[in-house]
Parts: structure tokens; C-alpha cells; sequence
């Protein structure tokens, strides 16, 4: 899971009211009309929120002839409220391989000056030689370029392994700009 939707939902989550309406939609759908009664507000911010919580999937609306009645997506918000454990969770245990497999594919994969011979096939041997190159580039952020040049050290296929690092979580990438995510979000199994 991306951390920027990790982040708009806590954001969502950061207002009273919509903790209130997330609460009354536990028990059944509603009515905005029907809300802003129960809580005391205005149509209009009822509105507001409901929009909001729209934006992040929680809410979702089904009209029944002129009246549009609103339901709390349950499962996501079970599953948005429980991936910040499953974060803490994959930072205290090691899912990838015990240290012996890891030495033993670095070995296969990983020459003595430590350029990377070829990237694995295998998704879990790949991301054990991915994760030894993110643990490598230790500033905050790089620019395109600078990530070449650093990535060139390692493999004459730089474009290759940018794209991998940032579609198994270990960088993220805006506007050329590329920001290794924490190691909570590596990922470390193929999903």
C-alpha cells in the first residue's frame, strides 16, 4: 500500500465529525438529511465530510428514488485501519529468507566488486539483490541523474532497476526527484 493513501485516510480520519458520521454508519446506512440531524450540523458540512470520506473510499452513496442514502465500506475501513500494525508488524520479522539464503543469492548474483551479474528471475531471489541495493544508497533523495550514476556502479541497466526499486516499494519517485521509502515498506515477499 502506497504511504500517500496510508496518509490521506489518517488525514480524513484527523476530524471529529467524521469520526462521528464513520461511527453512526456502523449501524446502517443514513440519509445526509438524517446526519446533519443527528450531529447537529449544517446540510452543507454534513456535505463536506461526506466527501471527503468519499475521496478515501470509506463512504460510498446509493440512491433510493430522490434520496440518497450513504454506507460505510467496512472491509476498507478494516483494512486501512490495520495496515499501520501490518507495517510494524513486517518491520519486526523477516519474511524474505533467513541470512543463509540471502548470503547464498548475493553470492550468486552479486560479483566481488559488487556489481550485480544479472537480476534474478525468481521475485524473492530479485528482491533480495534489490534490498542490497537500496540498503547501499543512503541519502534522503536523489535526482534522476544522481540515481543513474549511483545505479551504474551496479548494473549497466539503470532504467531496469529504477523501475524495480519503485514498483516493489523500496524508492519512490515525483517529478524525477527519487526518495527511499522506509524499510517497513520494502517489499520483502512476493504478494
Amino acid at each position: 500500500m502506497q504511504l500517500d493513501r496510508l496518509e490521506a485516510f489518517h488525514k480524513a480520519l484527523g476530524d471529529k465529525n467524521r469520526l462521528r458520521i464513520i461511527a453512526i454508519l456502523q449501524h446502517g446506512a443514513k440519509a445526509g438529511s438524517d446526519l446533519a440531524e443527528q450531529l447537529f450540523l449544517k446540510h452543507a458540512t454534513v456535505s463536506h465530510h461526506l466527501h471527503k470520506l468519499k475521496d478515501i473510499g470509506l463512504v460510498y452513496q446509493r440512491r433510493d428514488r430522490n434520496t440518497i442514502y450513504y454506507h460505510l465500506h467496512e472491509k476498507r475501513l478494516k483494512d486501512m485501519s490495520s495496515a499501520v500494525t501490518l507495517i510494524g508488524l513486517r518491520a519486526d520479522t523477516d519474511l524474505v529468507a533467513d541470512k543463509n539464503e540471502k548470503t547464498s543469492v548475493l553470492d550468486n548474483f552479486v560479483q566481488c566488486d559488487g556489481t550485480i551479474k544479472a537480476l534474478p528471475a525468481k521475485q524473492k531471489k530479485r528482491l533480495i539483490v534489490l534490498a542490497y541495493v537500496a540498503e547501499t544508497l543512503t541519502e534522503a533523495t536523489y535526482s534522476e541523474s544522481e540515481m543513474n550514476e549511483e545505479l551504474l556502479k551496479f548494473h549497466s541497466d539503470t532504467a531496469t532497476l529504477r523501475r524495480e526499486l519503485i514498483m516493489n516499494h523500496f524508492f519512490y519517485r515525483e517529478k524525477n526527484y527519487y526518495e527511499r521509502n522506509p524499510r517497513e515498506m520494502w517489499m520483502t515477499e512476493s504478494r
